[in-house]
């Protein structure tokens, strides 16, 4: 059974993305940097707002 504990998303802006989950998890991120910002849920999934810009790999899909 898989179970992951990880999302990751690409955005175009980390720090812009960050505003809008902060006001939809209700929560403050636990990783915050201008390009990856994460959140921890209660159940220990993390949600990871990467650069697309920035990101290794780079992101072919949006």
């Amino acid at each position: 059974m898989v179970c992951p504990n990880l999302i990751l998303l690409y955005v175009d802006n980390p720090l812009t993305s960050a505003t809008l989950y902060r006001d939809l998890l209700g929560k403050e991120p636990t990783d915050y940097h201008p390009t990856f910002v994460s959140f921890t849920l209660e159940s220990g999934l993390m949600i990871g707002l990467w650069s697309k810009h920035t990101a290794e790999p780079t992101a072919l899909a949006t």
